[in-house]
C-alpha cells in the first residue's frame, strides 16, 4: 500500500460497511492489502455489529475503524464518506473481493479529464460453497458481469456527494441503485471501463437476495422520483430558472 514514489498521487479513500461480518471480513480487507496505489485510505464503519467484526478489523493497522449503532447500510457509508479525506472514493462490501491494479487507471482517467465525475467498472460474481441460488433470479446474477448496482464497481470525485448528496438513509436495498439514478438525473459525467474491479461473492447473507420482497415496489418508487425530478428540472429550464437539486425527491 505505501509507495513513497506515488505521493503526489491524489487521495483515495475506500469505504467499507459492516455488519457482523466475521466470516468475510478478513478476506476483503486482505484483497484491498494486495492494492499497489498510494495514498489509499481504507475507512470500515462497522453499523453494530454483535460478532468478532471488530476484532478482525483492528487486526489491519493501517484501516481506520469507527463504530456506529445499527443504522442500516447507508448509514454506514454516508458516516464513512463524512469521516474521509480522499478527493476520490470508492468501496466494497465487508463480503467481496477487491481486484488489485485498476486504480492508477482510474485516477488517470480523472486527471485527463476533469469533466469525468464518476467512474463504473465491471464485476465478476462466485459463488460460496454449498450456496444454491435461487432459481429465479439466477440469470440476472449470472448473464451479466456489468452490474449498474454494485457499488464496488464504482469511484467517484468527493464533489458527487457534495453535488447530490449521500446514500438514502430511507431504504434498506436499491440505495445504490436510487443513488445512480440520482446521478443520472442530475448531469454527473459517467465514464464506463470494461476492467474488472472486484468479485461479488454471492451467499446466502446477501440482501439482494435475502430481502427481495420490495425491489418490484422500491425500484417503481425510484423511477416515479426520477421522472418527477426531470419534469421539474424540465419546467426550471423553461422558466429560465435555476433548477432546485432536490426538486421531486422522495429519498433525503
Amino acid at each position: 500500500m505505501d509507495n513513497p514514489v506515488s505521493l503526489s498521487k491524489p487521495l483515495v479513500t475506500v469505504i467499507m460497511p459492516a455488519y457482523n461480518s466475521e466470516r468475510f471480513i478478513g478476506e476483503a480487507l486482505s484483497s484491498l492489502y494486495r492494492e499497489d496505489y498510494s495514498p489509499l485510505e481504507i475507512i470500515v464503519v462497522d453499523d453494530g455489529s454483535t460478532d468478532g467484526t471488530e476484532n478482525i478489523v483492528k487486526g489491519f493497522k493501517e484501516v481506520l475503524y469507527f463504530y456506529q449503532d445499527h443504522s442500516g447500510v447507508s448509514a454506514a457509508r454516508n458516516t464513512a464518506i463524512a469521516l474521509s479525506k480522499g478527493e476520490f472514493i470508492a468501496f466494497l462490501d465487508s463480503d467481496d473481493i477487491w481486484i488489485p491494479g485498476w486504480m492508477d487507471e482510474a485516477v488517470s482517467y480523472f486527471r485527463t479529464d476533469p469533466g469525468i465525475d464518476y467512474l463504473m467498472g465491471r464485476h465478476e460474481s462466485f459463488f460460496e460453497e454449498d450456496f444454491v441460488i435461487p432459481a429465479e433470479i439466477k440469470q440476472v446474477w449470472t448473464d451479466d458481469d456489468i452490474k449498474p448496482h454494485a457499488t464496488g464497481v464504482i469511484i467517484a470525485r468527493r464533489t458527487c456527494f457534495e453535488r447530490i448528496g449521500n446514500f438514502s438513509l430511507s431504504l434498506r436495498i436499491s440505495e445504490d441503485v436510487e443513488w445512480l439514478v440520482r446521478a443520472s438525473d442530475h448531469g454527473l459525467a459517467l465514464k464506463r471501463v470494461s476492467f474488472i474491479m472486484m468479485k461479488k461473492r454471492m451467499h446466502g447473507w446477501n440482501l439482494s437476495i435475502t430481502d427481495r420482497s420490495d425491489h418490484k415496489e422500491i425500484r417503481m418508487r425510484i423511477a416515479y422520483d426520477s421522472i418527477r425530478r426531470r419534469r421539474a428540472k424540465k419546467l426550471a429550464n423553461d422558466q429560465g430558472k435555476k433548477p432546485n437539486p432536490n426538486s421531486g425527491m422522495i429519498y433525503e
